[in-house]
């Protein structure tokens, strides 16, 4: 199944930019998404954001062995589509705590998310 997650992220950003405040963001194109999150992206950065765009595991590899063998297609069974989700994501996480130490900005909060999904403020 094709997804495009990039249909709500501008919603997302303009949402975590304001409530957070958001302003530095790595992000890792998603290789069955059917667009490209660039335009997007390129908006938020006009406002100042400092955002990373991944767009091939190759840009966030760390020399993990056989990750060719881990990637996935649309056409390939579900099983292998999830498995290959979780390897990415993990290699994804991996790398951003790397890049976020390497360039010394490792904030006080570091949030690992989806587009799908909202930080919402509890007051309680």
């Amino acid at each position: 199944k094709k997804k495009n997650s990039n249909q709500i992220l501008a919603e997302w950003l303009a949402y975590h930019y304001t409530v957070m405040p958001l302003r530095r963001l790595i992000v890792a194109a998603d290789p069955l998404s059917i667009t490209s999150p660039v335009p997007i992206l390129d908006r938020f950065r006009e406002l100042g954001m400092n955002i990373t765009f991944w767009d091939n595991i190759t840009d966030f590899n760390s020399g993990a062995k056989y990750w060719h063998d881990k990637l996935a297609s649309p056409k390939d069974g579900a099983f292998k589509r999830y498995k290959a989700h979780l390897y990415r994501q993990n290699i994804f996480y991996h790398n951003c705590l790397i890049e976020l130490k390497k360039l010394n900005q490792a904030p006080t909060w570091t949030l690992m998310i989806d587009a799908d999904e909202y930080v919402v403020f509890n007051n309680y």
